[in-house]
């Protein structure tokens, strides 16, 4: 009898362990404040569009609609994940190497100097900043689980950039300075292997301002690799 009521007790308390220790989409996220490989987020905003801008519009990640080409230009630590220009409904499918964090815009601005003509840092920032101060909706999801008060994950650009600066000397590109970005942008840490769900969905109302009535509505089947 000893023995059957200790194996009932160990089998309440295993099922009992595993009930406290449900997923926590909070777990996975890089809170403001805290460095990735020692860069800020606003820097990895910056070459997020540096990125974004990197390739031709035939191998862009963010003109893609299937993921087929999500892995374009990737380097380093953190694997970028692409949203979509202006009103976008996208449903990708993307691998990912182990041990990389994912960085990605739920929704954001982008601001640089008009072709022919030329504004001051300043004037970028607060531009950028319009539609992200207080006309906003923000929501994630990774799993089925919804991040928490996703809205205050925002970012905005400390220094501009030259939006060309990931490519080569030798390519001639133009300096398109200064540029600037204000958003909401989040920081995965590393994913356990297998297969995730992610989805992000943000729109702007302020329908006196460029891009002030943008709707982003992007989901990723996410294949993380075991080797």
């Amino acid at each position: 009898m000893r023995s059957l009521i200790l194996s009932v007790l160990s089998l309440v308390f295993s099922q009992t362990a595993v009930a406290e220790v449900p997923f926590r989409f909070a777990d996975y996220v890089v809170e403001l404040g805290e460095d990735v490989g020692g860069i800020d987020r606003a820097t990895y905003a910056n070459d997020w569009w540096q990125w974004a801008a990197s390739m031709p519009g035939s191998e862009s990640p963010v003109q893609d609609l299937t993921g087929e080409d999500c892995a374009v230009n990737q380097r380093g630590p953190v694997w970028y994940l692409a949203g979509g220009f202006g009103t976008s409904l996208i449903s990708r499918s993307c691998t990912v190497p182990k041990d990389q964090h994912i960085f990605f815009p739920v929704i954001n601005m982008v601001v640089y100097p008009p072709r022919g003509s030329s504004i001051t840092c300043d004037a970028a920032k607060a531009t950028a900043a319009q539609n992200n101060a207080r006309h906003v909706f923000v929501r994630v999801f990774l799993d089925g689980f919804e991040l928490p008060n996703a809205g205050r994950f925002r970012v905005a650009s400390h220094e501009c950039f030259d939006l060309m600066g990931r490519w080569p000397a030798d390519a001639s590109a133009p300096v398109i300075s200064p540029t600037a970005t204000d958003g909401y942008w989040i920081m995965l840490r590393p994913l356990p292997p297998g297969r995730h769900k992610l989805e992000f969905r943000a729109l702007y109302t302020n329908p006196d301002q460029a891009f002030g009535g943008m709707v982003q509505n992007i989901s990723y089947d996410l294949l993380i690799l075991e080797n």
